[in-house]
């Protein structure tokens, strides 16, 4: 069911408006919120969120006799309308960052309106799940990351069915960000991040949209008669195994691996050359073996800037 909680006049235009779909079936008790569209250039988790409304649509409509409803799904599908159709990070109308704007303000400016209903909405929920891409000029492998971890919630980020697991230490959240509320509200919460901005990934998302579904099965809010997938192995980083490399100069960085590729200590991820003349400034090299989980896509850099987060030394393959 589409519902509309807010609706809010533009000085030029259609209203805009924020919407959620909802499901209802009523029988173990829990409940999860799915958002999507916080930046409206973030297009893989509005991809996934359309395939899941079609999903649960149709197991509510009967189309899909193995599954069955048994918990409350909400989604949250392009919360950011606006900043969506003008394919920006954020808004024309006020430029605020969306997931710096939280817990939002029933008075204040729309992005800060939106933000308050978005945050009422979910923060009752037993779970919640954030879909994102990477920042602006950078690139995602898909991964989930964990908030404040125990092990109850290491062990269902594994049914997500993604192959990182990346634990996220408490100061690198900002208490005007979503994710930091949800867990302030003592959510069992997960940020999905895959891609980059700007563009579509299909493959990324249907890893993500089978993920999800597999999760509201573990998890009872969905019931499956079927025999279920093998949900395969996820490896476990903690936050301390993360290791940022830096450019040396200013120049042009061209890389020469893709995200989600295993490295060796000393493997050349690229090289920085003039950004005039092409000479060779320096080469970036992984300094331990790891996971590359996130890559700089826009080739202009400056001097001492970040290009790639490498995952390295595991601490632990799932299942734990």
């Amino acid at each position: 069911m589409k519902e509309t909680l807010l609706t809010l006049p533009t000085p030029v235009g259609d209203p805009l408006e924020l919407v959620k779909f909802h499901w209802d079936g009523g029988k173990n008790g829990e409940s999860l919120s799915l958002v999507s569209g916080l930046h409206g250039d973030h297009l893989n988790g509005l991809l996934v969120n359309q395939r899941l409304i079609r999903f649960l649509d149709e197991i509510a409509a009967g189309a899909h006799p193995d599954y069955q409803l048994a918990g409350r799904v909400q989604i949250f599908p392009a919360v950011n309308l606006h900043a969506l159709a003008s394919g920006q990070p954020t808004g024309p109308f006020d430029n605020l960052d969306m997931d710096l704007a939280f817990p939002g303000s029933l008075g204040g400016e729309a992005t800060e309106r939106i933000a308050a209903a978005v945050l009422a909405h979910s923060s009752d929920s037993t779970y919640g799940i954030l879909l994102k891409s990477s920042a602006t000029h950078y690139e995602d492998a898909p991964h989930v990351q964990c908030f404040h971890p125990d092990h109850w919630e290491r062990k269902l980020a594994g049914h997500l069915n993604l192959s990182v697991i990346r634990e996220i230490r408490p100061a690198a959240t900002l208490r005007q960000q979503l994710i930091y509320q949800w867990v302030v509200a003592d959510l069992l919460c997960y940020l999905l991040s895959a891609g980059r901005p700007g563009a579509v990934d299909s493959d990324m998302c249907d890893r993500l949209f089978s993920g999800i579904v597999a999760f509201m099965v573990k998890t009872g809010l969905v019931k499956f008669s079927g025999t279920p997938a093998d949900p395969g192995k996820s490896e476990y980083y903690r936050a301390r195994e993360e290791h940022t490399l830096f450019t040396a100069h200013a120049g042009w960085f061209l890389p020469e691996v893709v995200v989600g590729t295993g490295l060796k200590k000393g493997q050349r991820l690229g090289e920085v050359r003039d950004l005039f003349r092409g000479v060779t400034l320096e080469e970036i090299l992984a300094p331990k073996d790891g996971m590359l989980i996130t890559l700089r896509s826009y080739p202009v850099v400056y001097e001492k800037e970040p290009v790639a987060t490498l995952l390295a030394e595991r601490s632990g393959i799932w299942p734990f």
